[in-house]
């Protein structure tokens, strides 16, 4: 019996794939090579026959690998034992998207039923919100349906050489002429199908870069449905691959998460809830017109287009029902109840703690929370101190980037002491006590009614994990939802009120007479200090301090810098890292060769993102749309935090000299073509980069100084350490050397925009006077 392979068909209509071991043993699209002597299987009692004829039989052959004869494995029988490796992770699988379009038209029917949800204004908030909710999801019900034209990808020909290659594929006896036809056939259906949907992609990509000009839009399209988690280790920590097996895994994990010992209560009576301020037609027609389109619905589906739609239908009905909410305290029984999905952060898949739960609740409740937010956030940022970077208006990472740049420029040029402490909290939205958020509140001076309205929302909160089937719901009893509007607030809120209490006189860096001892952007904290044993009191007192708040700190994670002794601090017994570098809001933070590495990271990132978008670079696409993509995709990519950079002529040249390797790289030309530099940038005609990071930092430098509230971004920068002495020779290159080259008092002219923007144009293209090294 020779070698042989062949495929057919069980009654169910899977395709049954058996291998057999010929002299390459193929599975999918892997090959493995055996000699001839060492492919049989059986031997004849004679001992001089030997055949194949013991196989591996799969419809899955992805799934083995590796396969071989066991030659010295001692069994009684004249057969040898056929082994392969088994992939027990499943491929991720993807969820198929609805191939339709909805179309909302505003009718004149279901303007009719919204009014009439005014005729009886003594029903209760739930009966009136049932009313509405119900004509807003038969409005969805009756949108225009819009099935997507398909579109015909693979082009006529094409399509009659698949034909004629499907006739000759399944002739059950091919002769040899007809089996090497049906390889020229197979392998130019390929070549012209590959070509085909290069055509269709590069022609999307015209027409998406020539109206809105959306990477993001470009990749929603190539990508068909939405990645599933495919495997999800167990709390026994045995990985399960099994849909129900995986939904039950979340939903234990996240219902001991939000799960709390602790009874929501505040001494504030219903009747604070007079006091709040009706809302106004205003408000909620803000919010309703910057409602964004295609975003998640809740359990209700009702969107955002369809409210935009019936915007000024909705105006009053919304109103009322609003309005009872704030006056009653009674909410609607639908508010309560949010439905959970994952999206993956980073590191393995496999890890639940690796994925953030995004709360999906109503469109009307998130308009309901956006109000509040409005209404709420002057009080709210008004508590806030400068430390505190993150969800408020004017604030940016940039600030603390700045700020701790000027502070280990300035402690290293004048040889002090500094130790810094990155903080990193384990599940830091998920793990907040709820009674302590309103607690912190009341004490900044909230009304007590919108508090009472927060514990409303908060008392009887319930979720559910929703994966490709919904989940048991389970009680919320800590943490504040992540994608509510106004959950960002609120953590800074509780956030403030535990450096609160603290006693922070004394403590920390002083800079021109003032103490400095923490930064935040949200829940990203750093701590400094000048000794170690002032940084561990701190440490200690913090950890003190965020006891009652239910915020941890993640010991493994949070790490130490320092420019002298490595004295060890610990954490709950638990010494602490000491690194050399630190990615901190998406910079490179270190006290040693600190614009080299973070330049050389840039660049990495920069190059990681063009080859991702090769198919748009390498493509026939017109060279103004490459160089569109490249300005808005990859620029910003190797240029993030340039403003805070005090970079030498050396480092800048390495950006240049990898964006014109990458110049090169889109019009296919190689160094030994020896075509100039400014040749090819006239073909490409990008954005150079030098002059990009020169204009930003100019833009910086002008807002910096004309920043008037005391933030530790200006206060840092004009800042000249007395105490400390420098060492004998040249100083490192500063971040203000550049500007002092172009303009000795550069920092005069910036509280004139106009002048300062015209100077800015100048101090981009003129070539100064740079240091070196």
């Amino acid at each position: 019996m020779g070698p042989y392979c062949y495929g057919k068909r069980n009654e169910r209509g899977e395709k049954l794939i058996l291998f057999c071991q010929e002299h390459q043993l193929k599975i999918g699209n892997s090959m493995f090579k055996s000699r001839r002597g060492k492919m049989w299987t059986w031997i004849s009692p004679d001992g001089k026959t030997k055949n194949q004829i013991d196989f591996i039989m799969t419809n899955q052959p992805n799934s083995f690998y590796n396969v071989k004869v066991l030659s010295h494995f001692m069994i009684d029988s004249d057969h040898r034992p056929v082994i392969a490796k088994l992939s027990i992770e499943k491929p991720r699988r993807q969820w198929t998207p609805q191939n339709f379009t909805k179309q909302y038209l505003h009718t004149d029917v279901h303007s009719i039923l919204i009014r009439k949800l005014l005729d009886n204004k003594h029903d209760t908030t739930q009966e009136m919100y049932n009313k509405l909710e119900k004509v807003l999801i038969d409005i969805e019900k009756d949108s225009t349906t819009q099935v997507k034209e398909k579109i015909n990808v693979i082009s006529s020909e094409t399509k009659s050489i698949i034909a004629e290659r499907n006739k000759i594929k399944w002739k059950s006896n091919k002769t040899n002429t007809e089996k090497q036809q049906l390889r020229s056939l197979q392998k130019e259906a390929r070549h012209r199908i590959r070509k085909d949907l290069r055509l269709h992609y590069l022609k999307m990509v015209e027409e998406i870069m020539g109206t809105t000009g959306s990477i993001k839009e470009i990749e929603k399209r190539k990508k068909i449905g939405k990645d599933m988690i495919s495997t999800l280790q167990q709390s026994s920590g045995k990985f399960t691959s099994s849909r129900h097996e995986i939904l039950e895994t979340a939903t234990a994990f996240y219902k001991a998460l939000y799960d709390s010992d602790d009874i929501l209560e505040t001494y504030i009576t219903n009747k604070a809830l007079k006091d709040i301020p009706p809302l106004l037609k205003s408000e909620i027609r803000y919010v309703i017109e910057n409602l964004k389109n295609n975003k998640a619905t809740g359990k209700d589906k009702i969107s955002n287009e369809v409210i935009k739609c019936y915007c000024e239908d909705l105006l009053e009905p919304l109103q009322l029902i609003y309005n009872k909410i704030l006056h009653t305290g009674t909410l609607p029984k639908q508010w309560y109840l949010a439905s959970i999905i994952l999206l993956h952060k980073k590191k393995c898949q496999k890890d639940i703690n690796n994925y953030r739960p995004i709360s999906l609740s109503s469109t009307l409740y998130k308009i309901f929370m956006t109000v509040l937010k409005n209404r709420l956030y002057r009080a709210l940022d008004e508590n806030q101190t400068v430390e505190q970077a993150g969800f408020r208006k004017g604030f940016s990472t940039m600030d603390h980037l700045h700020t701790l740049n000027m502070i280990i420029e300035k402690y290293s040029e004048y040889n002090k002491s500094l130790y810094i402490c990155f903080i990193d909290f384990t599940k830091a939205f998920d793990s907040i006590n709820q009674n302590y958020l309103l607690r912190a509140l009341q004490n900044q001076g909230i009304d007590a009614g919108y508090v009472k309205i927060l514990e409303k929302v908060y008392s009887k909160s319930m979720a559910s994990i929703n994966l490709e089937t919904e989940g048991p719901t389970f009680p919320l009893r800590k943490g504040v939802k992540q994608g509510d509007p106004i959950s960002p607030l609120l953590f800074n809120s509780l956030l403030e009120e535990v450096f609160r209490s603290i006693d922070w006189r004394d403590r920390g860096i002083k800079i021109n007479g003032i103490n400095m001892a923490s930064l935040r952007f949200a829940d990203d904290i750093i701590f400094v200090s000048e000794s170690s044993n002032e940084l561990q009191e701190t440490l200690s007192t913090f950890q003190t301090a965020l006891a009652s708040s239910g915020l941890q700190i993640n010991e493994t994670k949070t790490k130490l810098m320092t420019n002298t002794t490595q004295t060890p601090i610990n954490i709950n017994n638990i010494d602490l890292e000491y690194v050399e570098d630190y990615i901190y809001l998406g910079q490179n933070i270190s006290f040693k060769e600190k614009m080299d590495k973070e330049i050389t990271r840039r660049i990495n990132i920069g190059w990681k993102k063009y080859w991702s978008l090769k198919h748009i670079f390498k493509s026939k696409l017109h060279q103004s749309i490459k160089s569109k993509v490249f300005n808005t995709c990859i620029l910003p990519a190797m240029t993030y935090g340039a403003q805070t950079w005090a970079a030498t002529v050396k480092q800048k040249q390495k950006l240049a000299v990898n964006q014109r390797a990458m110049e090169r790289s889109m019009l296919g030309i190689k160094r030994a073509d020896r075509i100039t530099n400014e040749k090819i940038r006239k073909t490409t005609k990008i954005d150079d980069i030098i002059t990009t990071t020169r204009l930003m930092k100019w833009q910086w430098a002008g807002h910096i100084m004309r920043c008037e509230d005391n933030r530790w971004t200006r206060l840092t920068t004009e800042w000249i350490p007395r105490d400390g002495k420098r060492s004998v020779g040249r100083p490192r290159i500063r971040w203000s050397d550049e500007l002092k080259a172009f303009h000795p008092v550069w920092w005069r002219e910036a509280s004139n925009r106009n002048v300062w923007r015209k100077m800015g144009s100048e101090f981009a293209t003129q070539k100064t006077v740079e240091r070196e090294n």
